[in-house]
């Protein structure tokens, strides 16, 4: 509709009998002038998300300013981040940083303690220790752990996906899901509606809501039939959390390709981690948040009875006395969110970036960095840090493919090797730094993952699964093809389509 609103305005432009064009265009171009403006005033930390935008705005004034306006602006939704904030304030009581742990952390290493209190300071996310981490290396083994944790799960389940689809892997938890219910576990479901348009019917939250009375299922997010001020904003986070205490995260959504079942793009290497133990607390309280920010109405910001105290603090590890939690190195579990104008997720990566000293390694399925984040490799690469990053080989979005690729050849030229996973698709989302820290979870190196979608990580320090996730990277180097000069050659032609795909990499 905008883009034939837009042509209309060209066909008037020429019409012989539009006689007042000149008066309309001057005060079109007028008005799009100060909207750049206001944009360029806007709280924004990506200048270069900005720039895009003014350029479409100032070029095609009737197309550019409806289009920022549903897809640019992020400081449109108000009233669903008014919501999410009431929400994070109720629960903000609940994050509680033993002092303990960070003097520990900081006698090992201030540099990472510094990490750890930003995350504290700025989001509430406390650093847990008495929590036992296991790196999973494929979907098959998440599922194979995921399934076994909710045929043994006592109280709750909880879930929240980017997408689910109607396959084998779906159809066997829900099966399990339902066995679960008719023993009195309570089961919440929450999928995000624009990553499951394609497969899922557009009703079947009242499908699952309909099949059991413990079984509770939302849409976040939920797509109009023409359009919503929030599509730009979706839930990428994955997520499963077992009676409290036990917590699956990482790369994987429910369906059969990410348990290499019909996989169209060849071996589908993603990865995760499996926590159990006191950390799995930030998890919980990040999913009570998203679910209770999904309410209508006016949200409460404090909880208000002890009945719903005693309600929330059964969702938490301390509520099972009985257990004992196996110590195993630093864990903290975060959440970003796009509302907030703060990019979480791309500053815990630059801290990574800023603090490797021996090596950084990085999985990602789509390498679209920020400025800054390219610039913060290139400089780690010329200090002598030896960078390797690997993405897929198969594309799954060939646009997106050819965007990856043209970021190779910055980076190569500052040192950086880049790997094509030669087997498939690798949608792991991991970064290593040295032999002790490292990031497992949903936060892709691009745009949208970095400061547009609801995101969830665990930051690992001292852990046993951190070793398991080197090896796992150094099997992955040797199954996948290191890039040089030649394989990113590229003709007149394709250095200006490159060109251009980075230039407007930040609305991609």
């Amino acid at each position: 509709m905008l883009i034939l609103l837009q042509v209309s305005w060209f066909l008037l432009i020429y019409s012989y009998f539009f006689v007042g064009y000149e008066y309309v265009r001057t005060t079109v171009s007028f008005l799009a002038l100060l909207y750049t403006i206001y944009i360029l005033n806007s709280p924004k930390t990506q200048r270069e998300y900005e720039t895009i935008w003014i350029i479409i705005i100032l070029l095609v004034p009737f197309f550019g300013v409806p289009f920022y306006m549903i897809c640019g602006n992020q400081r449109q939704g108000k009233r669903y981040a008014k919501r999410v904030d009431d929400a994070k304030a109720k629960y903000s009581a609940l994050h509680n940083q033993d002092l303990n742990i960070m003097d520990e952390i900081y006698k090992e290493d201030s540099r990472i303690h510094s990490t750890c209190s930003y995350l504290v300071k700025e989001q509430r996310y406390p650093v847990y220790k008495n929590t036992k981490v296991n790196y999973l290396d494929s979907g098959e083994a998440q599922y194979e752990g995921l399934l076994e944790a909710i045929r043994n799960a006592k109280h709750y389940i909880f879930m929240e996906y980017f997408m689910i689809e109607r396959t084998s892997v779906w159809n066997t938890i829900l099966t399990a899901l339902l066995q679960k219910a008719e023993e009195g576990v309570e089961v919440r479901i929450l999928y995000d509606d624009l990553g499951c348009i394609t497969w899922l019917p557009k009703r079947y939250d009242r499908t699952l809501n309909k099949m059991h009375k413990n079984i509770h299922c939302k849409k976040f997010n939920r797509v109009k039939p023409l359009f919503t001020m929030l599509t730009n904003n979706r839930d990428h986070r994955k997520m499963t959390i077992i009676d409290g205490y036990i917590a699956f995260t990482g790369g994987i959504n429910l369906a059969d390709r990410y348990v290499n079942i019909n996989s169209p793009f060849g071996r589908w290497k993603d990865a995760g981690v499996r926590l159990e133990g006191e950390a799995v607390q930030n998890l919980t309280i990040m999913y009570l948040e998203m679910w209770e920010s999904m309410k209508l109405g006016r949200s409460s910001r404090k909880i208000e009875t002890p009945e719903e105290m005693k309600k929330i603090t059964s969702y938490l590890p301390h509520f099972h006395h009985d257990l004992e939690f196996v110590n195993d190195g630093y864990v903290q579990p975060y959440g970003d969110e796009p509302f907030d104008n703060i990019p979480l997720s791309e500053n815990v990566y630059l801290e990574l970036i800023n603090q490797a000293e021996k090596y950084l390694y990085i999985f990602t399925p789509y390498l679209v960095p920020s400025t800054s984040m390219a610039d913060a490799l290139k400089l780690a690469s010329k200090r002598g840090v030896d960078v390797r990053i690997v993405t897929p080989h198969i594309p799954d979005k060939r646009i997106i493919f050819r965007l990856t690729r043209s970021n190779y050849k910055g980076l190569m030229e500052a040192g950086v090797k880049i790997y094509e996973y030669t087997p498939g698709f690798i949608h792991s989302k991991c970064m290593l730094c040295d032999n002790d820290k490292a990031v497992v979870g949903t936060i892709n190196l691009d745009y949208r993952s970095l400061f547009l979608h609801f995101e969830d990580a665990v930051l690992l320090y001292k852990c046993e699964a951190v070793e398991e996730l080197r090896k796992d990277m150094i099997r992955t180097f040797k199954e996948s093809s290191l890039q040089t000069d030649e394989d990113i050659k590229r003709n007149f032609f394709g250095k200006i389509l490159d060109a251009l795909l980075i230039f407007f990499a930040p609305i991609v």
